[in-house]
Formats: C-alpha cells, sequence, structure tokens
C-alpha cells in the first residue's frame, strides 16, 4: 500500500483594510508577505451596515482606491457589513483558512486603551493558529 503524503494548506494572507493612514502600509506589507510565503493575498473592509450610504464623498473615494491597490496586487477582495468587526474577521479567516493576517495599529478608544484591547488582541483570542501582524 502506497503511503499517502499528507500536505499541508498553503499560506493564506488576509489584510484588513479601512481608510486611514495606516491603510497603504498594511496593502503593501500583506504583498509581501503574500510574495515571501507564497501565499495566496485576500483583503477585506469590515464596516457597518449602511455605512456606505453614510460615507463621506471623500472617505468613499479613499477606500475605493485602497481596495483597488489591493485587488492590483493579487487580493481578492471583499467588504462585509457587519457591526462586529472581530468576530466578522475571526468568521472570514476560519472560513478561508488564513494563516496570517495584518492589521492597522487600533486606534481604540478611551475605555479600549484604558482596558489595553486593541484589535490584535482580541483577533488573536479567538483564532488559534493564526499569525497577526500590526503595522
Amino acid at each position: 500500500m502506497a503511503e499517502q503524503q499528507h500536505k499541508a494548506a498553503p499560506p493564506k494572507v488576509l489584510m484588513c483594510i479601512r481608510p486611514d493612514d495606516a491603510a497603504e502600509r498594511v496593502i503593501h506589507a500583506g504583498a509581501r508577505a503574500a510574495l515571501e510565503l507564497t501565499a495566496e493575498l485576500y483583503a477585506i473592509h469590515i464596516e457597518s451596515p449602511g455605512a456606505h450610504t453614510r460615507r463621506d464623498p471623500d472617505e468613499t473615494r479613499q477606500l475605493e482606491a485602497l481596495l483597488r491597490l489591493a485587488a492590483d496586487l493579487g487580493a481578492q477582495i471583499e467588504v462585509i457589513a457587519d457591526h462586529r468587526v472581530v468576530e466578522a474577521i475571526a468568521a472570514y479567516a476560519s472560513d478561508h483558512q488564513i494563516t496570517r493576517i495584518i492589521i492597522g495599529r487600533s486606534h481604540a478608544g478611551r475605555i479600549g486603551r484604558f482596558l489595553h484591547i486593541d484589535l490584535a488582541t482580541r483577533l488573536q483570542a479567538s483564532l488559534d493558529g493564526v499569525h497577526i501582524e500590526q503595522i
């Protein structure tokens, strides 16, 4: 009987995009990581349901440009409407078997800073075996 070889799942990099000063760094870091790891590249933007209708036109243009840049660098793009950012990212990562997540530095509000809870910490608590990188 021939011995079956189990191949490890290919690495997959997820970039979490939001229109802020760190976004381009996140996208370029994600593209570099995907290239170095020979990984599939994904980019998501999480927003509140209906946010696209209330968003400032300049912010909409910025977000569209960021998502276009990510797509030009080979990312599969998805915009997800959900109030629960951490849960939405964790679900997407689990569904797509993501191995690395790249996010910008959290700009947590006063309560978040006080409790030292940021997006990376909350994601790490939700996902086992996924490397979280903050840019």
